[in-house]
């Protein structure tokens, strides 16, 4: 079989995350960000974005009929539009990655904090998910039209809200946490997570 007769065959029964990763790859149409994002593993996000580039690419090898006398389209140039976003999508799956490695560290632990902990973590993890997605819809947007859409809805703006509440929760916990620590790794440990939603509070704040 061809190329579209395989791809056209892995959507029918997208099980092989790693397969279908090859057939990605074999397109030439990977660009080195989702490579990168793709190559982490299969996951509730990367299935999905895997389905779908590859639904993409096979939607763009039917040819559709072009108008009479119709122009060319126009080059559009959105590098400049999207390397920001692509470097807030590296940001956001390291943060991803950092989280998931807390959750499985404090898995079995029963501490009515350490359950706070996991459910902080928990929904972090769902909001970084809904983040990444928004971005690549808006780095897709930028290179069809060459300028970014308009800002989130009230609804994603609600979201941040959330998340913002969140973080805040968290920073206030680890100022009292470093207040009673009394060693040294201690202390360490509650400043560098303080430090971390700190960073995370001004970038909430300046989405919203």
């Amino acid at each position: 079989m061809n190329l579209p007769d395989l791809i056209r065959a892995w959507l029918k029964n997208p099980q092989d995350y790693v397969a279908g990763l090859q057939l990605l790859e074999a397109t030439g149409s990977l660009s080195s960000l989702n490579l990168r994002i793709l190559s982490r593993g299969a996951d509730s996000f990367t299935r999905p974005r895997l389905f779908e580039l590859l639904q993409t690419w096979l939607a763009g090898q039917v040819p559709a009929p072009a108008p009479v006398s119709a122009p060319p389209p126009a080059s559009v140039d959105a590098t400049g539009l999207i390397a920001p976003l692509q470097q807030q999508i590296y940001r956001l799956m390291d943060e991803r990655t950092e989280l998931k490695a807390r959750l499985r560290y404090r898995m079995y632990d029963v501490e009515a904090e350490a359950e706070e902990d996991r459910r902080i973590w928990a929904l972090r993890i769902l909001a970084i998910i809904r983040e990444v997605d928004e971005l690549y819809s808006r780095i897709d947007f930028a290179q069809e039209n060459g300028y970014l859409p308009s800002d989130k809805d009230p609804e994603e703006t609600r979201d941040d809200r959330l998340s913002l509440m969140n973080v805040r929760t968290y920073i206030s916990r680890y100022r009292k946490k470093l207040k009673q620590a009394t060693s040294d790794q201690e202390k360490d440990s509650c400043m560098q997570l303080l430090q971390h939603y700190e960073a995370e509070r001004k970038r909430l704040e300046q989405l919203i």
